[in-house]
């Protein structure tokens, strides 16, 4: 285990996850795309149910994510995250026509400094709520691992791993933002 950043740290990096949400929520794709370093990555692998041996102790998670397939929900870099930026700007992307309302909730944040200087293992706990018409309603809770770094006195994302809770996501899972 890593050691926990310091005080100043993690609430910096807080406030920058808290802000991402914010603004996803409230629809300012450009800004959010601003909180991505240039190299970013972005996936979510489909995960299986896995049984436990009888007489055996459960996978942790790390034992767990050695094992997950390839098969992506996503799995995007920033070229493709502005795209699907630029697409949502149009006013022609069908999966927004009505436009989704969402709320993002953040919690449970965990900052390690990582081996190399400037750089942190973020672990935080996401869950994103979304409504478009009468009855479209889902939930998509997911753990998530980040890493953040530090650049010219901000911080930026530079890799999400999201591990939804499920191995189908429900609804019309057309769009992540």
């Amino acid at each position: 285990m890593s050691a926990l950043a310091d005080a100043e740290t993690q609430r910096a990096i807080e406030q920058l996850l808290y802000r991402e949400a914010r603004l996803l929520d409230e629809r300012r794709h450009m800004e959010w795309l601003e909180l991505w370093h240039e190299d970013a990555r972005i996936s979510a692998p489909v995960r299986e149910n896995l049984e436990v041996a009888p007489g055996k102790p459960p996978l942790t998670r790390d034992e767990e994510l050695e094992m997950l397939s390839p098969a992506q929900f996503f799995e995007d870099d920033k070229l493709i995250l502005l795209g699907r930026v630029v697409r949502q700007m149009t006013g022609k992307a069908w999966s927004e026509n009505p436009l989704t309302r969402s709320c993002r909730v953040i919690s449970n944040v965990e900052v390690e400094a990582a081996e190399r200087e400037g750089e942190f293992n973020v672990y935080s706990n996401s869950v994103h709520y979304r409504s478009r018409r009468d009855g479209d309603q889902s939930v998509y809770p997911a753990a998530r691992r980040d890493i953040v770094v530090s650049e010219n006195g901000s911080f930026l994302i530079r890799q999400r791993l999201h591990l939804y809770l499920t191995d189908v996501l429900p609804g019309s899972f057309v769009t992540f933002l």
